[in-house]
């Protein structure tokens, strides 16, 4: 690891029967930006200049006070171990923390908000499917929001999740 690249810390998740992982996808853009740490879950506070909560399974309703519904799928342990124990030590250390889907969901629960737990939409069968149109608010190459939400072009998307925001945490 250079010492003037960024450190990114992403959160590993079960990718094989013995193993701990991220996707290529995440790795290579990440890599862009930074060299990858993946977090294990026993593993300590890392000093992060970024922590990314990554997509995947459903955020456990028991987190924010709902009873779980038929369409609600199976939860990640890991995930879930990662965002209760963790993720606060994270956020008290000051760390930017950049959620993707699920990552997103998971925080929004942290600062005590809530989901819908099924959203039925149109989903992709598999992940090169693109159903949905995406207004590209950010800068990329900065990992950077551009002011006043100006859209700096449009891409398609798949869909693989169906849980959304349903009321916005504080913070």
């Amino acid at each position: 690891m250079s010492e003037n690249r960024k450190r990114i810390g992403i959160v590993g998740w079960k990718v094989g029967e013995n193993s701990i992982g991220i996707t290529q996808a995440y790795d290579e853009f990440f890599n862009l930006f930074g060299d990858v740490e993946i977090l294990a879950p026993n593993c300590r506070v890392r000093n992060l200049d970024l922590l990314v909560l990554p997509g995947g399974a459903d955020v456990n309703p028991v987190r924010y006070g709902a009873v779980p519904r038929l369409f609600t799928g199976n939860v990640n342990p890991i995930f879930e171990w990662f965002d209760t124990v963790m993720l606060p030590k994270y956020i008290a250390a000051n760390v930017p923390i950049f959620g993707i889907c699920r990552g997103s969901q998971t925080l929004n629960v942290h600062f005590k908000g809530t989901l819908y737990q099924h959203r039925p939409h149109e989903r992709s069968d598999d992940r090169t499917e693109l159903v949905h149109g995406v207004n590209q608010l950010w800068d990329y190459k900065k990992l950077d929001f551009l002011p006043n939400g100006k859209v700096v072009g449009t891409f398609r998307t798949n869909s693989m999740h169906h849980q959304s925001i349903k009321e916005l945490g504080t913070g």
